[in-house]
């Protein structure tokens, strides 16, 4: 049945919220909701689609990324840096404490991964690293 109405239209968008309802479950998602709806007179037409929990637990990869790389990395090209600093917490002359996430090979000069207690990321060289050397085990 082809939209025609305003009214079609209206229907049109409690049959599609009903039915990504049902992909929401599917997939574990939190929410998607139906945007705008656009169309024009040859009855083509676009909607837009608003995803909530689209994407979580995609910092664990990142940092199981920057982890894997370290393992990787810091045996063979890190001079001075210990392979078992991976998970090593130290604090700044700031007082902040951070701690050592992994390795980042893609940046040319900041490639160390660190993390403080609110789970902000920071990148730092490895000399930086080298100024705590004694706070790391």
């Amino acid at each position: 049945m082809p939209v025609k109405t305003k009214q079609d239209a209206k229907d049109f968008r409690v049959d599609l919220d009903k039915a990504l309802e049902d992909i929401a479950k599917k997939w574990g998602l939190k929410d998607l909701q139906t945007g705008s709806i656009q169309y024009n007179a040859d009855f083509k037409g676009g909607v837009k689609v608003k995803v909530e929990g689209f994407g979580e637990g995609r910092s664990d990869a990142k940092f199981a990324k920057a982890e894997s790389e370290w393992k990787i990395y810091v045996p063979y090209r890190a001079s001075g840096i210990c392979s078992h600093w991976l998970g090593e917490t130290f604090k700044t002359d700031r007082g902040q404490v951070l701690t050592i996430r992994g390795w980042c090979n893609r940046k040319r000069k900041d490639k160390i991964v660190l993390t403080d207690g609110s789970g902000r990321e920071y990148k730092a060289p490895v000399g930086y690293i080298m100024q705590y050397k004694s706070q790391l085990s």
